[in-house]
């Protein structure tokens, strides 16, 4: 007893398949995706301006510790009311539109200001000394 397939003699070429969706437009995405982008990107932005510093940004857990370090090095305002999603977007343009040197300026004060949080997640070989003032 041998089994054959069924096969209908007529399957219609590849350009009339409906599998067949090259030349056809990409369906629109889903609602929520562009927010999801736009969120990665911001959170990808503010681990990048606290690497380049010296930030251990993989010991960050969440978006929350992250806003927090922004607010401590940057002297971003955060609401901590509102969705830290939103708010990530917010402090990482913020942070962005600030400038280079204001960057630099900021992110040198905060280092030396021995906040436990910035000893906690920061290289100890890239925490500068404390200047010594003569009065």
């Amino acid at each position: 007893m041998t089994l054959k397939k069924k096969s209908n003699g007529n399957i219609p070429p590849w350009e009339d398949s409906p599998y067949n969706t090259f030349d056809k437009p990409l369906p629109p995405e889903p609602p929520g995706w562009a927010k999801a982008r736009r969120v990665d990107k911001a959170r990808d932005r503010a681990r990048t301006f606290l690497g380049a510093q010296g930030c251990r940004t993989s010991r960050i857990n969440g978006d929350r510790q992250l806003l927090y370090l922004l607010s401590l090095c940057f002297g971003v305002f955060v609401d901590c009311d509102a969705k830290p999603k939103r708010e990530l977007i917010r402090a990482s343009r913020a942070v962005r539109d600030m400038g280079r040197k204001a960057r630099s300026r900021r992110i040198r004060s905060a280092l030396v200001s021995d906040h436990p949080a910035i000893q906690h997640y920061w290289d100890p070989k890239r925490i500068p000394d404390k200047p010594i003032r003569i009065r």
